[in-house]
């Protein structure tokens, strides 16, 4: 059923470039190397320039978050249309363009060795509103980039939250306290993770979901995001 929706979506809302308006193309050739990477290179917890977007000399300790890498800033117009385009219209269709963001980047590169990819959940009923998981989509087709298997459901969502960009940046931490679990902690113990989300803004889930995983033993999670900011 989902998959019919989706394609229903596509019919009565026809795709077109980002940029140019081009018809049945998320982002034509033309018009794709308009689209500025600017590869995130700052500590995700202070935001302080790092190494490679790792965690810095003094918020190592306490981050769960080793590092960060992201492809392009969500404040270009073309990069949040992408994105809203897969996440809010349903539309798969613009999934090999945001995916090919994360290659044009080359973040491939700026990642560490890792044992596991794992997406950021989305609670049952929104999934099953929505028909899929966007990260999860994202996952599993850059997946075959980094050689590495994706686990699909041992990070849970528990409760369901409020989006947190209709939240103060005060209130975004209280939203999600509680919000995930591990099913199999197993599968984590003393594995380098990369955690996968669409967007890295405040970074309060992409924090929150790392720490849930640090406490069930992955020995380092790195964060890869398309967008932030």
């Amino acid at each position: 059923m989902a998959k019919l929706i989706n394609a229903i979506l596509d019919l009565v809302f026809p795709i077109s470039c980002v940029i140019c308006g081009r018809e049945k193309t998320w982002l034509c050739p033309a018009c794709a190397g308009a689209v500025v990477l600017r590869p995130f290179r700052s500590c995700p917890e202070c935001l302080k320039v790092s190494t490679g977007g790792a965690a810095c000399g003094s918020c190592r300790t306490d981050s769960p978050l080793s590092g960060l890498t992201a492809a392009a800033p969500y404040s270009d117009p073309a990069v949040r249309k992408l994105i809203c385009g897969l996440k809010y219209g349903r539309a798969r269709s613009a999934l090999p363009a945001v995916v090919a963001l994360l290659r044009r980047s080359n973040v491939s590169s700026r990642l560490p060795p890792a044992d596991l990819i794992i997406p950021v959940p989305l609670h049952r009923v929104k999934k099953h509103l929505r028909g899929f998981n966007q990260t999860e989509l994202i996952a599993a087709e850059f997946a075959g980039d980094l050689g590495l298997p994706v686990s699909v459901g041992n990070l849970a969502r528990r409760k369901k939250t409020e989006p947190q960009a209709k939240l103060r940046d005060e209130e975004r931490s209280k939203n999600l306290r509680d919000a995930f679990q591990i099913v199999n902690r197993g599968e984590i113990d003393g594995k380098r993770v990369i955690l996968v989300d669409d967007v890295f803004t405040s970074g309060w889930t992409m924090r929150e979901a790392a720490r849930v995983l640090r406490e069930a033993g992955a020995s380092e999670v790195w964060g890869l995001a398309v967008a932030y900011g």
